[in-house]
């Protein structure tokens, strides 16, 4: 029995390092309090009630805690990056669809210089018409 417990948190860390998604871990911390029970000599089913219960409480009561506390630190992140290069404007969260695709900034630099061409190619209109 001890080995099945091992081998779940072992893989419940697995899962959380893959996914990120403060999930698992909490599954991981009450594995590891069923083990603690099992070398306590708590029965089967004690470990496992515990296991389910004690995890599911943890997840509900501080994942959206800790998931606001991870956002906000990103965030800052982003803002200090933002500070630091001046040619990035804002910066757009994946999770934002935009309805029209913004242009790149090869794009913009072509469009500045085609008005440039076609304000030259206005004036010597003008000054041919003249």
């Amino acid at each position: 029995m001890e080995w099945i417990w091992l081998g779940v948190i072992i893989s419940l860390i697995l899962v959380e390092l893959c996914s990120l998604n403060l999930t698992a871990i909490w599954y991981v911390i009450s594995g590891i309090i069923s083990y603690i029970l099992l070398k306590c000599n708590q029965d089967y089913y004690i470990q496992v009630i515990t296991f389910i219960v004690l995890g599911t409480i943890l997840m509900m009561i501080s994942r959206h805690y800790l998931l606001d506390k991870f956002i906000h630190y990103r965030d800052e992140k982003l803002n200090a990056l933002v500070k630091k290069h001046p040619f990035v404007r804002r910066l757009i969260p994946s999770e934002i669809k935009l309805d029209e695709p913004k242009k790149s900034f090869h794009l913009l630099k072509k469009d500045k210089n085609n008005v440039k061409k076609n304000k030259k190619n206005n004036a010597k209109k003008k000054h041919a018409k003249k």
